[in-house]
């Protein structure tokens, strides 16, 4: 889905540019411990840094700290898209492309995936970064629901 990262923010007010630079450092700092935070932490997190902030604001300064908001009806998590390793980024994007259309990837389907994306990750770079942002349930990825992400 693309749920509460949809639009660019440009039609709204938003928050004011030294906010929005200070809510990011804000939140890349979090992403640094934990490449994956439940969306309540990161609202709780930045409503504590800035009074209050809405989906918008939190849309906004998540892609302003180089993350996105994956939005499902039984999780919302802010994931952290670019970690500076070009490989695993890489891989990280089309797996985040994934995981904005469903809360879990069969295994049967990477191979597919990653054809359909002209790569062909090693396998301990695509393990790693599914680490990140997933859990292993058998023959499927399930999408983390940031839960285990330290307290902010």
């Amino acid at each position: 889905g693309t749920g509460a990262g949809a639009g660019n923010g440009m039609d709204a007010p938003g928050l004011p540019d030294t906010v929005l630079a200070m809510l990011s450092d804000v939140l890349a700092a979090a992403l640094q411990t934990a490449p994956l935070i439940s969306y309540d932490k990161v609202a709780r997190l930045l409503s504590d840094a800035y009074a209050t902030v809405t989906d918008a604001d939190i849309a906004a300064v998540a892609a302003h700290a180089r993350a996105v908001v994956l939005s499902h009806p039984d999780r919302r998590v802010v994931v952290l898209r670019v970690t500076g390793d070009p490989e695993a980024d890489r891989i990280r994007e089309v797996l985040i492309r994934q995981f904005e259309e469903s809360v879990q990837i069969a295994v049967r389907d990477f191979a597919r995936i990653f054809e359909a994306a002209h790569l062909a990750p090693k396998p301990a770079v695509t393990t790693r970064v599914l680490r990140d942002l997933a859990v292993s349930r058998g023959q499927v990825w399930l999408l983390r629901d940031g839960s285990e992400a330290p307290d902010l």
